[in-house]
This record gives structure tokens, C-alpha cells and sequence, in this order.
């Protein structure tokens, strides 16, 4: 890993996550732009969704954006049954679950897409 890999998130990223409401102070401050959305923050479903459409009305094109390469889905299953099964999973489990298969979105990819204003997972 290069030195300046690890180093804290900008400003742009910052306020990104902090609008949200859904990270605490203290989980804001230990972010840096090698932290993963899902593996590091246990962002997924509904909530990564909504914090994707905010970079949308940043003004950041989303339109080579996949979702699901990324997230999973709030509720997986192929059946109501399946989805119900999925509530009663505790926390910890559902999101081991979850990062298994799932590249990492590093907040440094957000950071250039905000920089940029077009996605690039490159």
C-alpha cells in the first residue's frame, strides 16, 4: 500500500458521509480513503442506495454505476419466505453474509467521482 493510500478523506467525502446521518462522529473520523463502504461501514440496501443517489445530486453521472456489483440487496431472497427467513438473521451474521462476494467500494473511489463528477470504478 502507498503512504498517501490510507490518509484521511476530503472534505467533499466528509460532508457526503456526514449528511447522511447514518455514521457517528467517532466512526466519521476513523474514515479514510481506504475504508469500503460495505466491508468497513456495513452500508448496504436501502441505505447505500440513498447515500448513491446523493452523489447523483451532487452532480456526479452514475450512469456506469451498478449497484448490485457493490451492494446487496436490503432483503436477498427469491421468495417472501426467503425474505422473512433473512429478518430473523442477527446483525452480525446478515452483514458477514453480505460481504461475501462483493468487491470493495473504497471511499477514494467516492472521493474521485465527486472530484470528477462522473463514476469510475477505476
Amino acid at each position: 500500500m502507498k503512504a498517501n493510500e490510507s490518509t484521511s478523506i476530503g472534505k467533499e467525502v466528509y460532508d457526503w458521509l456526514s449528511s447522511s446521518g447514518v455514521l457517528s462522529k467517532s466512526k466519521l473520523a476513523r474514515c479514510t480513503n481506504r475504508t469500503r463502504m460495505l466491508h468497513d461501514l456495513g452500508l448496504y440496501g436501502d441505505i447505500a442506495e440513498c447515500m448513491m443517489e446523493e452523489l447523483e445530486k451532487a452532480g456526479v453521472d452514475l450512469s456506469g454505476f451498478d449497484f448490485y456489483k457493490y451492494f446487496p440487496p436490503e432483503f436477498p431472497g427469491e421468495s417472501k419466505f426467503a425474505s422473512i427467513c433473512w429478518t430473523l438473521v442477527p446483525v452480525s451474521l446478515k452483514i458477514g453474509i453480505l460481504k461475501k462476494g462483493y468487491p470493495p467500494l473504497y471511499l477514494k473511489t467516492i472521493e474521485q467521482s465527486l472530484k470528477h463528477k462522473v463514476w469510475s470504478d477505476t
